[in-house]
């Protein structure tokens, strides 16, 4: 299902290409395979495009990755072939590989490859210093000309089988693309980041994001997840604009995401009272998840809802954001003292 492989994608981002002597632009490597599990054999042809994607059976993403790559097969079966290649491991055996593959019938619907001795992944992952799969190499006119994660592919494929590829400049353009986290969720379906679902899929990306660390790291840092920063990100100060993100609707996405409201802009004459009971609502939030929470909060002095604000460089533009009952008086604010500490458990 393409919806989650984004998710998924983050997941893979610690597989670093370190020591690497096979690079974009290179030759691609044969394919040494010693046994076709599905579809007809494969030798990589000039003037032809291929995905030659790694996996294996005990990887999860590899296999939330399939109906994804199952459907960019379809989608551009006249122009390019995609083989998922396979090596032997002690959890990943040709029996184990042979019964996923009939299980999953046209959920895999490509060319599956039992690799020969490893050869093949020594070949492409281990000569360009790739650690993690699912991991995919995409092959044109004979030259490695992308690799990366399965779910990453749907611009490159597209470009590649049109014909507009360039090696160098597109893949900094879809780098860009995808450290913007609103395309992410675009990328999931969602119309845009603040529709209903877009909690749901924050909560699957922040956790692949958290498991692809532990998976490829002995070294986790706590913060490892996305952050929402309302102007710092293109995609996400436009879903503002456009009525689809609200403040309430932010609040509600901070339960799960990294850290809490970031670079929210609000009117300029919001209340100190108000802006203290906002900052109450993530501190409430953080305590009872067990989680960082923060409010960065930028009253524009001038603003009111709807007008918009260039604040420049990194910090970038946004819409402001109406916030309820902005002006008006908070007696529960005005009580002071403390909230206390929450009740965890009622266990001996």
């Amino acid at each position: 299902m393409r919806k989650m492989l984004v998710v998924i994608a983050l997941a893979a981002v610690a597989a670093h290409a370190q020591d690497a002597t096979l690079k974009v632009g290179d030759a691609a490597p044969p394919l040494q395979v010693a046994k076709w599990v599905k579809g007809e054999p494969v030798t990589l042809e000039p003037g032809k495009t291929y995905v030659v994607e790694f996996w294996a059976t005990w990887c999860g993403p590899c296999v939330a990755s399939m109906p994804h790559l199952s459907e960019m097969q379809e989608r551009f079966k006249e122009k390019i072939t995609f083989i998922g290649v396979t090596k032997e491991d002690q959890a990943n055996t040709l029996e184990a590989v042979q019964k996923m593959v009939e299980a999953k019938g046209p959920g895999m619907g490509y060319t599956v490859a039992w690799d020969d001795a490893g050869k093949t992944y020594e070949a492409y992952m281990r000569a360009a210093g790739q650690n993690g799969i699912p991991c995919a190499f995409v092959i044109a006119n004979g030259k490695v000309a992308h690799i990366n994660h399965p779910a990453m592919l749907d611009p490159v494929v597209a470009r590649v089988a049109a014909g507009t590829w360039d090696p160098e400049k597109s893949t900094a353009e879809i780098e860009q693309l995808y450290q913007r986290v609103g395309e992410i969720f675009q990328s999931l379906g969602l119309l845009a980041i603040g529709v209903p679902g877009t909690t749901a899929a924050l909560a699957l990306l922040n956790d692949a994001v958290k498991k692809g660390g532990a998976f490829a790291s002995s070294r986790v840092g706590g913060l490892s997840g996305a952050f929402i920063p309302v102007s710092e990100d293109l995609n996400i100060s436009e879903a503002v604009r456009n009525g689809h993100l609200c403040l309430e609707k932010l609040e509600a996405i901070t339960s799960v995401c990294s850290v809490g409201l970031d670079m929210v802009a609000i009117p300029g004459d919001t209340s100190p009272e108000t802006i203290s009971a906002i900052i109450a609502d993530e501190m409430a939030i953080g305590v009872i998840n067990n989680k960082t929470t923060a409010a960065r909060l930028i009253p524009v002095p001038g603003k009111a809802a709807g007008d918009h604000a260039y604040f420049g460089g990194l910090m970038g533009q946004s819409t402001i954001l109406p916030v309820n009952n902005g002006r008006g008086d908070n007696p529960f604010i005005r009580r002071g003292g403390f909230i206390p500490a929450p009740i965890h458990s009622l266990k001996n």
